[in-house]
């Protein structure tokens, strides 16, 4: 009985295998509808169709239905993905999105690619440019090798790993703006180091109640997303710009939020492209920017 009944468990388990591959390379993090992390994970097969691009024509939404009155969560419920233009496409143009953060380096994007999805080149405008200038991407590295940056860096590496053990607030803090001073002397303010960074403090300022020295935080956040995203929208930007403005409103002088509503306009414009104006974050936007309704 025993050889009878081995070759279909063996072909139910690589069958279980071969689904968990394809899940793990084709599967979509889902994020908060207002920010703040991944729910969870889901397949949607027409997107899984869209090739990459560091320069992508295209990005994915996520739209929720809103909690049903009795649900004690109150928590709005997943619909469906949307794949959403986020540049003129003119007819036969590729539909693409990043399948990796795009505020990083050229070598930083290629060994994400490599190791999630066995991608060893990617073609975009972006990438081709990198290989032809043939120099150092300002956000893969020390904008001036040298092997005091390279320690410098490295000791900042290990200050962060302190700073996340760290028991007290006051001493994460203090740990964290080291890793700030010498990330900030040595990277591209849009190191996505640099960014880690600026959020890192942000998080912590916004949890102690400094107000003012988060939404200092937060700009500089914003400013350096700016850089780092470039000119195609970009939800990551979005979020730091509402972030920013609701900061601003918190911790500005009173009657001075005209500051707070050019961020948040600003984000309005980038979240009615990638995530279309039912998206709860663009509502946000919206009432953040003076408007009660889109």
């Amino acid at each position: 009985d025993g050889p009878a009944l081995a070759a279909p468990a063996t072909k139910v388990a690589a069958l279980a295998l071969q689904l968990a591959s394809c899940f793990d390379a084709n599967n979509f993090g889902v994020n908060a509808p207002l920010g703040g992390g991944v729910l969870g994970t889901g397949c949607w097969p027409t997107s899984a169709l869209l090739n990459h691009s560091c320069e992508p024509t295209c990005a994915l939404a996520h739209v929720f239905t809103p909690a049903a009155a009795h649900s004690a969560s109150a928590q709005p419920a997943l619909h469906c993905q949307e794949i959403r233009t986020i540049v003129d496409c003119p007819a036969g143009t590729e539909l693409a999105h990043s399948y990796i953060e795009r505020g990083l380096g050229y070598g930083a994007r290629l060994q994400l690619l490599r190791a999630g999805w066995g991608i060893d080149r990617c073609d975009c405008a972006r990438c081709a440019d990198s290989r032809e200038r043939r120099e150092s991407d300002p956000l893969d590295g020390p904008l001036l090798p040298s092997a005091a940056a390279l320690n410098d860096l490295s000791e900042a590496a290990n200050l962060h790993a302190q700073a996340l053990l760290a028991e007290e607030a006051s001493d994460e803090a203090e740990l964290l703006g080291q890793v700030l001073r010498l990330r900030q002397r040595h990277l591209d303010p849009a190191h996505a180091h640099v960014r880690e960074t600026h959020a890192a403090l942000l998080a912590l300022k916004l949890a102690r109640g400094e107000l003012g020295v988060a939404r200092a935080h937060a700009h500089e956040l914003v400013e350096s997303s700016r850089l780092a995203y470039g000119a195609r929208p970009c939800v990551s930007l979005a979020i730091s710009l509402v972030t920013a403005a609701e900061l601003h409103v918190a911790a500005a002088v009173p009657g001075d939020d005209v500051g707070g509503r050019a961020l948040a306009s600003e984000a309005l414009a980038v979240l009615l492209v990638t995530n279309g104006a039912a998206h709860p974050l663009t509502r946000k936007a919206a009432a953040l920017a003076g408007g009660s309704d889109l």
